[in-house]
C-alpha cells in the first residue's frame, strides 16, 4: 500500500513519515471494512526508497499502534511504482480465533 489516495495522486510528497502516516490510516480504514483493527496486525513490511527521514517512521508506528507493535521489517529497494512514493508498507493482519 502506498500513500496514494483515491486517484493515485501521492500524500505527504516528499516526507517519509507523512506518507507512512498516510498509509496507516488507509490499512486502518481498510481492516475496519472487514471488521479488523490495528491490534489485528502481526506483521508489517516497510519497502523504502530512501533512507532519509526513515527514523520517523518508528515514531508514526509507536502513534498509530501503541503498545501493540507488531513485528517489522525494512526493504530498501531502487524505486516504487508510483512515482513520488518513499515508502511502500505491506500490513498482515490476523483474525483471532
Amino acid at each position: 500500500m502506498t500513500a496514494s489516495n483515491e486517484v493515485g495522486e501521492i500524500q505527504c510528497p516528499g516526507d517519509i513519515a507523512g506518507q507512512a502516516r498516510y498509509i496507516l490510516q488507509k490499512a486502518e480504514r481498510t481492516l475496519d471494512s472487514v471488521g479488523l483493527s490495528m491490534s489485528d496486525v502481526v506483521f508489517t513490511r516497510d519497502f523504502i526508497t530512501t533512507t532519509e527521514g526513515y527514523g520517523a517512521t518508528g515514531a508514526v508506528r509507536r502513534e498509530v499502534f501503541g503498545d501493540h507493535l507488531p513485528a517489522a521489517t525494512g526493504v530498501i529497494v531502487a524505486g516504487l511504482l508510483r512515482s513520488g512514493a518513499l515508502i511502500e508498507i505491506e500490513v498482515v493482519a490476523h483474525r483471532g480465533g
